[in-house]
């Protein structure tokens, strides 16, 4: 491959896509789905409901995988758990919610834990007329007991973060400012700010989050927090489809949700440079900073590995002090399994990428 300039990313993101035909060699619209270069091909696959896979004829690999996996769609957390306790389902990663784990162990299910990549944040607009201030930004931290919700909302399945990625990856940034439980600091930088307790509330900001049970239990939680502190949220909850519309547009105070697989750092560029407004970018919050610029740009070209990680930790450091998210924990990896299933194994990011060395102990 010859590029135009530099571009150290290339290494772990274009040349780790998967491989498939050509599209000019293929006649469209195609009768049957595009072979892949896996350990599995696409069979069947119906949007909402399910996608079946069968082994591949032409893959080199370990010969003792499935010779099929279905993946089916199940949104609603108790059928699911119920799919795995009657054995209609062997397999559920990240898929269990924290308040049935335990149950589902005992009732005989096997229960691999791992830490996890996946990253939960606050995203505040920054063009909204408090959210701008920075103070509001760091009072806003201090008022939410992540502790507490890590142990009583998610039963311990979540290490607290400072920053993007977690303790264990090599980006993570240890000067990151970290923001513990503190209202009284909290009160302090809203009344710095001008925003003094006159009435019950300072000021009212607008909270979207999913319908999902448990986001919204952890939403109304953290609503609390800040209306201890004298800020008014108002929690609004929607469907994945509107609520992901309204944050690429802009349409909000803030929102919680969840970044996975997180292994290239340079995601930072795409979170938060200026260019990578939408639809260019993920920068939803509306972040500029010229420093972080150049660093995001430099980090790209440069090719000593020890150097580059310097920058995203810098980077990071500058975003902790600005908050234009409010980070909140890194997910562990669970994964509940049949018994009968063997050979599992959890990736980092989450994904299925281990799924290969999976047999069934009573399928041939």
């Amino acid at each position: 491959f010859v590029l135009k300039k530099p571009y150290v990313p290339f290494q772990t993101l274009a040349l780790t896509l998967y491989i498939v035909p050509d599209p000019s060699r293929c006649s469209y619209p195609r009768t049957e789905p595009p072979p892949g270069a896996g350990a599995y091909v696409l069979e069947k696959w119906t949007p909402g409901e399910d996608l079946l896979l069968k082994s591949s004829p032409v893959f080199t690999g370990d010969g003792s995988r499935p010779s099929c996996v279905e993946f089916i769609i199940v949104e609603n957390d108790v059928s699911r758990v119920l799919h795995l306790m009657r054995g209609e389902a062997d397999y559920a990663m990240n898929a269990v919610p924290p308040d049935y784990i335990d149950y589902l162990k005992k009732k005989g299910l096997k229960v691999i834990e791992s830490k996890g990549l996946t990253y939960s944040y606050i995203g505040l607009n920054l063009k909204h007329p408090v959210l701008r201030d920075v103070r509001v930004r760091k009072a806003m931290a201090f008022a939410i007991n992540r502790a507490a919700i890590v142990k009583n909302l998610l039963r311990g399945y979540a290490t607290l973060a400072r920053s993007v990625f977690p303790s264990f990856h090599p980006a993570f940034a240890p000067d990151a400012v970290n923001y513990p439980y503190n209202p009284t600091r909290a009160s302090q930088l809203l009344d710095e700010a001008g925003y003094k307790k006159k009435g019950r509330f300072r000021f009212v900001i607008e909270y979207k989050t999913s319908l999902n049970r448990l986001r919204l239990r952890i939403a109304r939680v953290i609503a609390q927090n800040l209306e201890n502190v004298g800020i008014g949220v108002s929690v609004r909850s929607y469907e994945w489809g509107t609520l992901f519309s309204d944050i690429i547009k802009g349409r909000f105070d803030m929102y919680s949700m969840d970044w996975v697989g997180l292994v290239e750092p340079d995601l930072l560029y795409y979170l938060f440079h200026s260019s990578s407004k939408p639809p260019a970018g993920a920068n939803r919050v509306g972040y500029s900073n010229p420093l972080v610029d150049n660093l995001l740009e430099e980090a790209r070209f440069t090719l000593d590995p020890f150097k580059r990680i310097k920058l995203y930790r810098r980077v990071q450091e500058i975003l902790s002090r600005e908050l234009p998210y409010i980070s909140l924990w890194h997910w562990k990896n669970v994964l509940v399994l049949n018994p009968r299933v063997k050979g599992a194994k959890i990736h980092p990011a989450g994904d299925y990428m281990n799924f290969q060395g999976v047999i069934l102990e009573d399928v041939q």
